[in-house]
Protein backbone atom coordinates (compact mmCIF):
# COMPACT_ATOMS: atom_id res chain seq x y z
CA UNK A 1 0.00 0.00 0.00
CA UNK A 2 1.07 3.61 -0.58
CA UNK A 3 2.14 6.12 2.01
CA UNK A 4 -0.96 8.58 3.30
CA UNK A 5 1.13 10.59 5.38
CA UNK A 6 4.93 11.93 5.65
CA UNK A 7 6.08 13.82 7.80
CA UNK A 8 9.52 15.46 7.02
CA UNK A 9 12.20 17.37 9.37
CA UNK A 10 9.35 18.02 11.70
CA UNK A 11 10.30 20.44 14.40
CA UNK A 12 8.56 22.33 17.18
CA UNK A 13 9.22 24.29 19.92
CA UNK A 14 7.06 25.64 22.99
CA UNK A 15 8.47 28.47 25.00
CA UNK A 16 12.47 28.10 23.65
CA UNK A 17 11.68 24.28 24.76
CA UNK A 18 11.63 21.75 21.96
CA UNK A 19 8.95 19.00 21.74
CA UNK A 20 9.67 17.40 18.59
CA UNK A 21 13.22 17.12 16.87
CA UNK A 22 14.03 16.24 13.47
CA UNK A 23 10.92 14.10 13.18
CA UNK A 24 10.74 12.00 10.10
CA UNK A 25 8.08 9.26 9.58
CA UNK A 26 6.25 7.60 6.35
CA UNK A 27 2.79 6.04 7.52
CA UNK A 28 1.29 3.32 4.59
CA UNK A 29 -2.38 3.42 3.87
CA UNK A 30 -4.46 0.85 6.31
CA UNK A 31 -2.02 0.93 9.48
CA UNK A 32 -3.25 1.01 12.26
CA UNK A 33 -0.46 2.83 14.37
CA UNK A 34 -0.10 2.86 18.27
CA UNK A 35 1.64 6.00 19.66
CA UNK A 36 3.29 5.35 22.64
CA UNK A 37 6.10 7.41 24.93
CA UNK A 38 7.48 9.76 27.76
CA UNK A 39 5.02 12.04 29.25
CA UNK A 40 5.82 15.52 27.32
CA UNK A 41 7.43 13.39 24.25
CA UNK A 42 5.04 15.19 21.34
CA UNK A 43 2.38 12.69 21.02
CA UNK A 44 -0.63 14.92 20.76
CA UNK A 45 1.50 17.69 19.44
CA UNK A 46 2.10 15.32 16.32
CA UNK A 47 -2.09 14.45 16.22
CA UNK A 48 -2.80 17.86 16.22
CA UNK A 49 -0.39 18.62 12.97
CA UNK A 50 -1.94 16.33 10.90
CA UNK A 51 -5.23 18.46 11.30
CA UNK A 52 -3.81 22.08 11.25
CA UNK A 53 -4.41 22.54 15.07
CA UNK A 54 -0.89 22.67 15.45
CA UNK A 55 1.76 24.09 13.08
CA UNK A 56 5.06 22.84 12.82
CA UNK A 57 7.97 24.96 13.32
CA UNK A 58 10.22 23.72 10.46
CA UNK A 59 9.69 20.62 7.97
CA UNK A 60 6.68 19.65 6.07
CA UNK A 61 4.01 17.01 6.61
CA UNK A 62 2.16 15.41 3.38
CA UNK A 63 -1.41 14.14 3.44
CA UNK A 64 -2.40 11.79 0.35
CA UNK A 65 0.91 12.71 -1.23
CA UNK A 66 0.10 16.74 -1.14
CA UNK A 67 1.77 19.19 1.15
CA UNK A 68 -0.37 19.83 4.51
CA UNK A 69 0.38 23.77 3.70
CA UNK A 70 -1.05 23.72 0.22
CA UNK A 71 -4.67 22.36 1.23
CA UNK A 72 -7.98 24.14 2.56
CA UNK A 73 -7.73 23.24 6.33
CA UNK A 74 -11.81 23.30 7.00
CA UNK A 75 -11.62 20.80 3.62
CA UNK A 76 -9.36 18.41 4.68
CA UNK A 77 -10.65 18.41 8.69
CA UNK A 78 -13.72 17.19 6.96
CA UNK A 79 -11.87 14.31 5.57
CA UNK A 80 -9.75 12.80 8.80
CA UNK A 81 -12.40 11.31 11.71
CA UNK A 82 -11.29 12.63 15.24
CA UNK A 83 -11.68 10.55 18.66
CA UNK A 84 -10.59 11.56 21.74
CA UNK A 85 -11.01 10.68 25.82
CA UNK A 86 -14.14 11.37 26.93
CA UNK A 87 -16.08 10.98 23.52
CA UNK A 88 -16.86 15.12 23.58
CA UNK A 89 -19.94 14.34 22.33
CA UNK A 90 -22.54 17.41 21.40
CA UNK A 91 -24.73 17.33 24.80
CA UNK A 92 -27.78 18.83 23.40
CA UNK A 93 -27.84 16.88 20.43
CA UNK A 94 -28.94 12.87 19.92
CA UNK A 95 -26.92 10.46 18.99
CA UNK A 96 -28.25 10.63 15.45
CA UNK A 97 -27.19 13.88 15.36
CA UNK A 98 -23.71 13.81 16.79
CA UNK A 99 -22.99 11.04 14.05
CA UNK A 100 -24.02 13.28 11.14
CA UNK A 101 -22.62 16.31 12.42
CA UNK A 102 -19.86 16.26 9.42
CA UNK A 103 -22.41 14.68 7.06
CA UNK A 104 -24.93 17.52 8.02
CA UNK A 105 -22.07 19.74 7.10
CA UNK A 106 -21.39 18.48 3.91
CA UNK A 107 -25.21 18.90 3.06
CA UNK A 108 -25.26 14.86 2.17
CA UNK A 109 -29.00 13.63 1.25
CA UNK A 110 -31.29 12.74 4.40
CA UNK A 111 -31.60 9.20 3.11
CA UNK A 112 -28.10 8.62 2.89
CA UNK A 113 -27.45 10.04 6.30
CA UNK A 114 -30.11 8.15 7.42
CA UNK A 115 -28.39 4.80 6.09
CA UNK A 116 -24.87 5.49 7.09
CA UNK A 117 -26.28 6.34 10.58
CA UNK A 118 -27.08 2.76 10.93
CA UNK A 119 -24.65 1.57 9.02
CA UNK A 120 -21.49 3.51 11.56
CA UNK A 121 -24.25 2.25 14.73
CA UNK A 122 -23.35 -1.72 13.25
CA UNK A 123 -19.99 -0.79 13.19
CA UNK A 124 -19.24 -0.15 16.67
CA UNK A 125 -22.04 -2.46 17.46
CA UNK A 126 -24.86 -0.02 19.31
CA UNK A 127 -28.74 -1.03 18.61
CA UNK A 128 -30.20 1.36 16.34
CA UNK A 129 -33.03 2.01 19.64
CA UNK A 130 -30.00 4.21 20.58
CA UNK A 131 -30.68 7.16 17.90
CA UNK A 132 -32.73 8.74 19.68
CA UNK A 133 -30.78 9.11 22.89
CA UNK A 134 -28.89 12.07 24.25
CA UNK A 135 -25.28 11.27 25.87
CA UNK A 136 -26.57 11.74 29.46
CA UNK A 137 -28.43 8.88 28.93
CA UNK A 138 -25.76 6.75 27.86
CA UNK A 139 -22.60 5.01 29.91
CA UNK A 140 -19.01 5.89 29.30
CA UNK A 141 -18.51 2.54 27.51
CA UNK A 142 -21.60 4.06 24.93
CA UNK A 143 -20.60 7.71 24.76
CA UNK A 144 -16.90 6.28 23.11
CA UNK A 145 -18.48 4.07 20.83
CA UNK A 146 -20.77 6.99 19.70
CA UNK A 147 -17.40 8.97 19.50
CA UNK A 148 -15.99 6.42 17.49
CA UNK A 149 -18.95 6.31 15.10
CA UNK A 150 -19.08 9.89 14.46
CA UNK A 151 -15.72 9.85 13.45
CA UNK A 152 -16.33 6.92 11.26
CA UNK A 153 -19.39 8.49 9.31
CA UNK A 154 -18.01 10.48 6.23
CA UNK A 155 -15.74 7.74 5.89
CA UNK A 156 -12.59 9.30 5.89
CA UNK A 157 -9.37 7.35 5.01
CA UNK A 158 -7.88 9.06 8.02
CA UNK A 159 -8.80 8.83 11.51
CA UNK A 160 -7.06 10.02 14.83
CA UNK A 161 -7.64 9.07 18.27
CA UNK A 162 -6.15 10.80 21.41
CA UNK A 163 -6.15 8.12 24.19
CA UNK A 164 -9.43 7.58 23.81
CA UNK A 165 -10.14 5.07 26.10
CA UNK A 166 -8.21 6.34 29.16
CA UNK A 167 -11.83 7.57 30.94
CA UNK A 168 -13.39 4.14 30.86
CA UNK A 169 -13.39 1.51 33.06
CA UNK A 170 -10.72 -1.99 32.92
CA UNK A 171 -14.01 -4.32 31.06
CA UNK A 172 -15.36 -1.22 29.06
CA UNK A 173 -11.45 -0.75 27.58
CA UNK A 174 -11.23 -4.24 26.73
CA UNK A 175 -14.53 -4.59 25.08
CA UNK A 176 -14.10 -1.42 22.96
CA UNK A 177 -10.10 -2.17 22.38
CA UNK A 178 -11.99 -5.78 20.73
CA UNK A 179 -14.19 -3.41 18.78
CA UNK A 180 -11.70 -1.14 17.32
CA UNK A 181 -9.78 -4.43 16.29
CA UNK A 182 -12.72 -5.27 14.52
CA UNK A 183 -13.19 -2.16 12.79
CA UNK A 184 -9.94 -1.87 11.64
CA UNK A 185 -9.82 -5.25 10.03
CA UNK A 186 -13.57 -4.24 8.51
CA UNK A 187 -12.92 -1.06 7.34
CA UNK A 188 -8.85 -1.12 6.25
CA UNK A 189 -8.62 3.00 7.44
CA UNK A 190 -5.40 4.24 8.87
CA UNK A 191 -5.69 4.83 12.34
CA UNK A 192 -3.26 6.99 14.57
CA UNK A 193 -4.08 5.50 17.98
CA UNK A 194 -2.37 7.43 20.86
CA UNK A 195 -2.00 5.48 24.51
CA UNK A 196 -0.10 5.74 27.37
CA UNK A 197 -0.59 1.92 27.93
CA UNK A 198 2.21 -0.57 26.36
CA UNK A 199 0.17 -3.39 26.27
CA UNK A 200 -2.74 -1.62 24.70
CA UNK A 201 0.36 -1.15 22.06
CA UNK A 202 0.97 -4.10 21.52
CA UNK A 203 -2.52 -5.30 21.19
CA UNK A 204 -4.09 -2.81 18.74
CA UNK A 205 -0.89 -1.46 16.64
CA UNK A 206 -0.18 -3.19 12.98
CA UNK A 207 2.94 -0.87 14.10
CA UNK A 208 4.04 0.95 16.73
CA UNK A 209 5.52 4.32 16.57
CA UNK A 210 7.72 5.07 20.47
CA UNK A 211 8.47 8.45 21.18
CA UNK A 212 10.48 10.22 24.07
CA UNK A 213 11.84 13.57 24.39
CA UNK A 214 9.86 14.76 20.65
CA UNK A 215 12.63 11.91 19.30
CA UNK A 216 11.59 8.79 17.05
CA UNK A 217 12.89 5.83 19.19
CA UNK A 218 10.91 3.09 16.97
CA UNK A 219 8.31 2.31 14.27
CA UNK A 220 7.91 -0.97 14.07
CA UNK A 221 5.34 -3.87 14.41
CA UNK A 222 4.62 -5.09 18.01
CA UNK A 223 6.64 -8.46 16.97
CA UNK A 224 9.75 -6.55 15.79
CA UNK A 225 9.40 -4.26 18.44
CA UNK A 226 10.07 -7.03 21.42
CA UNK A 227 12.97 -7.40 19.92
CA UNK A 228 14.31 -4.06 19.83
CA UNK A 229 17.82 -2.98 21.87
CA UNK A 230 17.04 0.38 22.56
CA UNK A 231 17.07 1.32 26.10
CA UNK A 232 13.52 3.55 26.43
CA UNK A 233 11.94 0.67 24.08
CA UNK A 234 13.49 -2.24 26.93
CA UNK A 235 12.29 0.23 29.64
CA UNK A 236 8.73 0.71 27.95
CA UNK A 237 8.48 -3.18 27.72
CA UNK A 238 9.52 -3.81 31.15
CA UNK A 239 6.66 -1.26 32.68
CA UNK A 240 4.16 -4.32 31.58
CA UNK A 241 4.68 -5.89 34.74
CA UNK A 242 4.63 -2.84 36.98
Amino acid sequence: MGVIIEFKQIGKQYNQKSIITNFNLAIAQGELVTVIGSSGSGKTTLLKMLNGLVKPDHGTISIYQQLLSEQDIITLRRKIGYCIQGSVLFPHMTVAQNISYVLRLEHWKKKEIYRRIDECLEIVQLSEEMKQHYPDQLSGGQQQRVGIARALAADPDIILMDEPFGAVDEITRVELQKALKSIHEKTEKTIIFITHDIREALMLGTKVLVLDKGELQAYETPEQLQNNSNVFVQRLLNSRSD
